[in-house]
């Protein structure tokens, strides 16, 4: 194959991932880390550039890449070791447009698509190397968290809301509560921050 003309920039994504479970039969207590297995797929946007200084000039397109994962490290397809992933980078100052951007989207294998982490869009620099787990920023909403008491309780209907809390009870949950209740905080604007169901024994 050819290489891309010396205009076009590039640059190296690397990334390691593990799932931590409880601890195995192996020595000691503490968790333990398994490499993830599965694939990442990058999408670049725009799909095109075109390059009027190279010679001759040329558009070249960019196509969404599924990396696997070996060993928890990201693989290129084809490549002969992990971690050798290399892409165009972010910053084009000779091509139109100037800017790629690459959207980092995740299919871990063994976790529902719900389990997933969230897209990330993260940048590649001209020569350099981004850690795709540095680079995502954290999860700004965990999620829901659920506590329960005794049998799980089944929400069929809410049955009024007061002071940014939703209730299926007339009484907020508390653990020793008799009833199954639920309840959801918000931060005043309409954004969750907490869900809890809690039957009582």
């Amino acid at each position: 194959m050819v290489d891309i003309p010396a205009e076009v920039l590039w640059g190296q994504i690397t990334g390691y991932f593990t799932q931590a479970l409880a601890d195995t039969s192996d020595v000691g207590t503490i968790p333990d880390a398994i490499p993830m297995s599965g694939s990442i797929t990058i999408t670049p946007s725009p799909n095109y550039i075109k390059f009027a200084t190279t010679t001759p000039p040329q558009m070249i397109t960019l196509r969404p890449v599924e990396l696997v994962l070996e060993n928890g490290y990201l693989k290129a397809p084809d490549a002969a070791n992990p971690d050798e992933v290399f892409v165009l980078a972010s910053s084009q100052p000779a091509g139109s447009p100037t800017n790629v951007v690459w959207r980092v989207s995740f299919n871990f294998e063994g976790l529902a698509s719900n389990e997933q982490p969230a897209d990330a869009i993260i940048d590649v620099p001209a020569g350099g190397v981004v850690n795709i787990v540095t680079a995502m920023p954290a999860d700004p909403d965990p999620g829901i968290s659920y506590v329960v008491f005794g049998a799980a309780a089944v929400v069929t209907q809410i049955e009024y809301a007061e002071s940014n809390r939703v209730y299926i009870s007339d009484t907020e949950p508390t653990p020793d509560l008799g009833e199954s209740a639920l309840w959801i905080e918000t931060d005043g604007s309409d954004t969750p921050i907490g869900l809890w169901i809690v039957t009582g024994d």
